[in-house]
């Protein structure tokens, strides 16, 4: 099935409730993936999808040093989706402390130490970012869009040719419409 708009601003296609769809989606377009998130009764306002060169998933959490360690599993939910040997973590320290590491990273958990062997006790939060593990995402892979119909555009009536406007004007008695109009301003 395709659905092709007849003019700009028009929709191809609109859905009312969920959809879903089985195999690929491929957006082509300036903005293709975007929510339109409600912030009021009957206002609006659109949230753009962050991309990537490469399918990525993402989680975030928070952890505590404890003597300047702490030890974080990665979440059993979120692990089975992702390639775990090779991951990158971003840590946020929500204290004074003398900085963050991570260290000892392994397919199931990583470790956040504090610099110079430091030993405070600072809360911190922290986003792992994995690849996804089923499926490969080419690096920028390159895309061909798909060849379709063109807009069917909605009949125009053919306007008059430019001889039949020449011939129209010949025909029209000026003289007589300036007396008509002349005589409508006295009256």
């Amino acid at each position: 099935m395709i659905g092709i708009a007849p003019t700009r601003g028009k929709f191809a296609g609109s859905f009312s409730g969920d959809v879903q769809i089985t195999g690929s989606l491929t957006v082509f377009g300036a903005a293709p993936k975007s929510a339109a998130v409600r912030i009021g009764k009957n206002e609006y306002r659109r949230l753009y999808t962050m991309e990537s060169p490469e399918s990525w998933f993402e989680d975030f959490g928070e952890g505590a040093l404890r003597g300047g360690r702490a030890a974080i599993r990665i979440a059993a939910d979120f692990a089975p989706l992702v390639r775990t040997g090779n991951y990158h973590v971003f840590i946020t320290p929500y204290g004074d402390c003398g900085g963050l590491f991570v260290a000892n990273r392994t397919g199931t958990q990583f470790e956040v130490r504090e610099l110079n062997g430091g030993k405070s006790n600072v809360r911190f939060s922290y986003r792992i970012i994995a690849k996804r593990k089923n499926i490969p995402g080419k690096r920028l892979e390159k895309l061909k869009p798909p060849d379709l119909p063109e807009p069917q555009r909605p009949a125009r009536k053919p306007g008059p040719k430019e001889n039949d406007a020449r011939r129209m004007l010949r025909n029209l008695d000026l003289p007589a419409m300036r007396r008509a109009a002349a005589r409508r301003v006295r009256a």
